[in-house]
């Protein structure tokens, strides 16, 4: 496991874990990546899994939801 930190945000930016599912030549990599939304809140912006030997891989992208006021005439 191998866990990406930026000292100078004070914030994971990912998170790396190599591992296996049933038996050792099953082998996967899980990667997690983090972002900033702009109210400074750390997330889970996507992930990826790659199951080497079955050469699967699955990759998910989490969307970024913002609110928009409307902006007020006078």
């Amino acid at each position: 496991m191998t866990l990406v930190f930026d000292r100078t945000q004070k914030a994971l930016l990912s998170l790396q874990i190599a591992s296996y599912m049933d038996d050792p030549k099953d082998a996967m990599n899980l990667t997690i990546r983090f972002s900033r939304l702009p109210d400074g809140t750390n997330h889970v912006d996507g992930v990826v899994m790659d199951g080497v030997s079955k050469q699967l891989n699955i990759a998910t992208q989490t969307p970024i939801t913002r609110t928009c006021e409307p902006s007020l005439k006078s």
